[in-house]
């Protein structure tokens, strides 16, 4: 068990060493330095300037004593000092510690309440099977949260009844200072009311609430595919943070050519429905739509 520890203890810090000797690596490749984002147009002005300044980083040393130096630095728990703020770093990321804490914390806290019943009623629930999908990701800068994305899904599937896939599908998110062509759209990424126009519902909040029977009429048609139908009911819409929500709904019918009782697959999808709520023009309540179905991921 002692051996079994200490080989896992090196390996551990043979990794860190390699991936701080990439890093360290990488930046040096990055054209221009410290200096020169400190300085701006300065440097350019002034040689002179910019020489004491690379003097007094240390930057005019051979690259394999920096990173010598910058490790036995750390390895004293000296991470130098931020040359934004001028303010040590390892102050800086002590004062971040209690707020990724609690996120972690959370994190693992929603996991086991959520996860071990979802799991288990999986596990049991035979001819079926419940899946709980979550995503968190963001840029925090010392000013704060600067921009980042949270989204979270529930699948619950049945195959109880001979033939038959039956699905309920709840997914929702929230963007922060997307990028363009980042927020979300329902009708790109297939997420949302499926017999609505390209890019009716977009912006950096969303909702989605799905139920879909799946019928197999035919396993097998001239060894190619396999023909299914599927009565839906959609609910859901996209908005941005500054406006009212948008949200739309369709029910109806879809013919499905493909793996139909695959929750995941590419299949093909003729879904014709009744559309009601934001983004339908009067008169215009029916639609058909021609498009590769719904994976519900």
């Amino acid at each position: 068990m002692r051996a079994y520890f200490l080989q896992r203890l090196a390996a551990m810090a043979l990794t860190l060493l390699g991936v701080s000797l990439l890093i360290f690596t990488m930046i040096r490749l990055v054209p221009g330095t410290v200096v020169e984002q400190l300085l701006g147009q300065a440097a350019i002005a002034s040689p002179e300037v910019l020489a004491a300044f690379r003097r007094f980083f240390g930057l005019d040393r051979p690259v394999h004593l920096q990173y010598i130096e910058w490790l036995a630095s750390v390895l004293r728990g000296d991470f130098g000092v931020s040359w934004l703020s001028g303010r040590p770093v390892l102050a800086l990321f002590l004062e971040r510690v209690p707020v990724s804490a609690e996120l972690a914390v959370l994190a693992v806290a929603w996991s086991l309440l959520i996860g071990i019943p979802l799991g288990t009623a999986s596990a049991v629930w035979r001819g079926g099977f419940v899946l709980l999908r979550g995503e968190a990701h963001g840029l925090y800068r010392a000013a704060g949260l600067d921009s980042g994305l949270v989204k979270g899904s529930l699948t619950v599937a049945s195959q109880n009844l001979p033939r038959q896939t039956t699905i309920l599908h709840v997914e929702g998110g929230a963007s922060r200072r997307a990028k363009p062509g980042g927020e979300f759209d329902l009708w790109r990424d297939q997420n949302g009311p499926r017999v609505f126009g390209a890019h009716a519902f977009t912006g950096t909040r969303m909702v989605w609430l799905a139920f879909e029977n799946r019928i197999l009429v035919a396993d097998d048609v001239w060894g190619l595919l396999g023909v299914g139908v599927a009565p839906f009911f959609d609910y859901g819409g996209a908005w941005y943070a500054d406006e009212r929500a948008r949200l739309g709904g369709d029910v109806g019918l879809a013919l499905r050519l493909g793996p139909t009782r695959a929750v995941h697959g590419s299949v093909t999808e003729f879904a014709v429905g009744y559309r009601f709520g934001d983004g339908v023009a009067p008169g215009k309540r029916w639609a058909l739509t021609i498009r590769e179905g719904i994976g519900f991921r």
